[in-house]
């Protein structure tokens, strides 16, 4: 119990450093919300619409009402947080470096972290695929997202198990994904009865670059 402790210690204490890296690479994108077409609770105007009896009286937008004699409705876009669910490989080979840059497995850990805080910045939900933790989106979500993540082992691709995964969430795998392609396939066409969509990032090292080209499977 003490061994997987201080393991567990170690482990946590390079999570500020990755979190500080994984800050910087999205510092300068855009932020904005994610908006769904369709009227509801938001904050952007969407459109004007005829009063209907169903309407609350505060609904109606009295400016445009007094232009004409048709009562009209302001209405908003409905914004609805989307779920992004992450997953990086802790695969054996992912400890690859065939120089003095980092492993695969820490820029692997990075992008998934870049993207977390991507994702709470413009207002989604995140959480670690597999996981029991309730998706959120505070600083306090992304650190234990950082956390589980480092304390995820041995967890290849052909091996993972997704037991908890939020309705229609959008799944995004990072790793080398130099298994062959008809596994990949396999394992995407699974996912897909899942989630609603998804996306893989592969991260090698610049020594596999020539390695050819694999068709593998999308999610969703």
């Amino acid at each position: 119990m003490l061994t997987l402790r201080r393991k567990a210690e170690e482990e946590a204490g390079s999570l500020p450093g990755l979190m500080a890296v994984a800050e910087k690479s999205v510092r300068e994108l855009l932020n904005g919300a994610h908006a769904r077409r369709r009227p509801g609770m938001g904050e952007k105007f969407w459109q004007y619409r005829s009063y209907d009896p169903s309407d609350r009286p505060q609904d109606i937008d009295w400016r445009q009402t007094a232009k004409g004699d048709e009562v009209f409705v302001r209405e908003k876009e409905k914004q609805t947080a989307q779920t992004f669910s992450l997953w990086c490989s802790t695969a054996a080979g992912m400890n690859f470096s065939s120089g003095p840059h980092m492993t695969k497995q820490d820029a692997a850990q990075i992008i998934t972290l870049a993207l977390g805080i991507l994702a709470v910045r413009v207002h989604e939900k995140i959480n670690w695929a597999g996981s029991e933790f309730r998706p959120g989106r505070t600083d306090n979500t992304l650190m234990r997202l950082g956390e589980t993540m480092l304390m995820t082992q041995d967890q290849a691709l052909e091996n993972i198990h997704f037991a908890h995964l939020p309705q229609r969430s959008f799944l995004i795998l990072t790793g080398d994904f130099l298994e062959e392609p008809e596994d990949i396939s396999k394992i995407c066409r699974d996912l897909s009865t899942q989630v609603a969509s998804g996306m893989i990032v592969q991260t090698l090292d610049p020594a596999e670059g020539d390695v050819p080209e694999r068709q593998g499977g999308g999610i969703g």
